[in-house]
């Protein structure tokens, strides 16, 4: 699980990065904010694939108006609303 805890956590602060970025990159200037935001778009998806593997993996059944998340030091999968 540690490899499979560094790969979400990998996309996860890109993720949070790239989000952190086009709130400051002026899309209309910068040549720059179509890539980022390519980045961002394939990001988004591997995070989110990431996530529907390890429910197949696990066989994880997540409640109607709840999601999973992971705690990244203890690598911990917490069922949170």
């Amino acid at each position: 699980m540690t490899e499979e805890k560094n790969e979400i956590q990998s996309y996860h602060l890109k993720r949070k990065a790239l989000m952190e970025l086009k709130l400051i990159v002026n899309k209309e200037t910068d040549p720059l904010y179509a890539k980022m935001q390519e980045d961002l778009k394939n990001t988004i998806q591997s995070y989110n694939d990431w996530w529907n593997r390890m429910k197949t993996k696990y066989s994880w059944n997540v409640p109607d108006g709840k999601r999973l998340r992971i705690d990244f030091e203890t690598g911990k999968i917490i069922c949170i609303e």
